[in-house]
């Protein structure tokens, strides 16, 4: 069952859109409004950007505190001892690799000593010993979804829930930030006189794609005028 938090993540890419589209509307029939002259609708032009600005701040305050909410549930309750923690530092330092180290630990129903190895690897990464991929973050995200997939055994239900949305959420909520930083740019320069009713509208936001095996979108662009648009 996924948590009112990832459902309402999912949802606000299309808020996005159907806020920016009736923005277009609304700015269209000001300025085809002939009965008004030009400085009362530059004046209404700022004022509806402003509001739009004002409602996509509201809609990214909302969605950074589900995203914390989904992060702090998905944050391991196991206590990472000083032995474990030494433990995994002696395992590496002599030459073990990870998979195996991980592999005992799964097979000892050793959760500390998991835990203590995820603290290690962002180190391991930076000093190349996760492998030879040229971007550590790249390789840590890709370890640290495998070393995942190998503890699930020990997990309940709920927590392997919460592993999953905060995968989902690391994949998908980088792209809606850059959809909320687009609308809130383009609405800061909407409220400057010059360009008052004269910006390109944005063309899409970017869709809540999920994740490998449960797929939400078709696209990864959701256009604002409902025109299709293939995935890249």
């Amino acid at each position: 069952m996924t948590s009112d938090n990832l459902s309402h993540l999912r949802d606000v890419p299309a808020r996005l859109k159907a806020l920016h589209r009736s923005y277009v509307v609304q700015v269209k029939r000001i300025k085809d409004d002939q009965f008004l002259d030009s400085r009362v609708k530059v004046a209404r032009l700022q004022d509806l950007a402003s509001e739009n600005q004002r409602q996509v701040e509201a809609i990214q305050a909302t969605a950074k505190a589900k995203a914390d909410e989904i992060r702090k549930s998905a944050t391991s309750k196991v206590e990472v001892t000083e032995a474990a923690k030494l433990q995994i530092l002696r395992a590496l330092d002599g030459g073990s690799s990870w998979q195996d180290i991980a592999r005992l630990c799964v097979a000892q129903n050793d959760r500390a000593g998991l835990a203590a190895l995820r603290e290690q690897l962002p180190w391991q990464a930076m000093a190349g010993k996760l492998g030879s991929e040229a971007r550590p973050e790249r390789l840590l995200r890709s370890v640290s979804t495998t070393l995942d997939e190998m503890e699930k055994p020990l997990l309940d239900a709920r927590e392997q829930r919460n592993r999953q949305e905060l995968r989902e959420l690391d994949a998908c909520f980088p792209a809606l930030e850059t959809s909320i930083k687009m609308l809130d740019q383009h609405y800061t320069d909407e409220q400057n006189p010059i360009h008052s009713g004269h910006m390109k509208p944005v063309e899409h936001v970017y869709n809540w794609i999920g994740l490998p095996g449960n797929v939400l979108a078709s696209s990864y662009k959701l256009p604002i005028n409902d025109e299709t648009v293939a995935a890249p």
